[in-house]
């Protein structure tokens, strides 16, 4: 029977042990969370800015892409046009203005910009930036006219400008 008692007493010692360790236990882990947040948090903030960033470029891409398609289209619809005046005078500053006019969340002053015209013979290829006054009335149907624009972006990572790129986009329509 001492026996017995004994092996009780030795019993509820262990579990009082037990108990009071398994409580300075939770007390030490009262910080680790946090911790864990802590070194979390800054990684988490990085993605998410990069996220931004990837958007607000994607955006602009998207928003080139469709001025130069925009423009090209203009130039290729300029042939024996009347109104407006710009189009009958001067197919390719036209062509630049609706351009510009699609892409007004873009600085004008960055968007560099050729435009290349083809006749159906494929016999002459002429590239111009800003006029080709020497050229509307020589544009036939079935020639072709491209404009390729580039733009420069810079991605910001928490006001840290990795590197400039620059986006490029072209769009070829025909001569109507």
């Amino acid at each position: 029977m001492k026996r017995l008692t004994g092996i009780r007493r030795a019993l509820r010692l262990n579990r009082r042990a037990m108990r009071t360790g398994s409580r300075s236990l939770d007390r030490g882990d009262s910080g680790q969370s946090l911790v864990e947040f802590g070194l979390v948090v800054p990684v988490l903030l990085l993605v998410l800015t990069g996220i931004f960033s990837f958007g607000i470029i994607l955006t602009q891409y998207e928003v080139l892409t469709d001025a130069v398609s925009a423009g090209a289209r203009a130039l290729a619809l300029s042939r024996n046009q009347k109104t407006p005046a710009l189009a009958e005078s001067d197919p390719c500053a036209y062509a630049i203005q609706v351009l510009k006019a699609a892409a007004p969340n873009l600085t004008p002053g960055s968007l560099n910009f050729t435009i290349t015209y083809t006749d159906n013979k494929a016999s002459s290829v002429s590239n111009y930036t800003t006029s080709c006054t020497d050229r509307s009335d020589n544009m036939n149907t079935n020639d072709q006219v491209q404009i390729q624009a580039t733009y420069p972006v810079t991605p910001l990572v928490f006001q840290w400008a990795a590197r400039t790129l620059t986006m490029s986009s072209s769009a070829t329509e025909l001569v109507n």
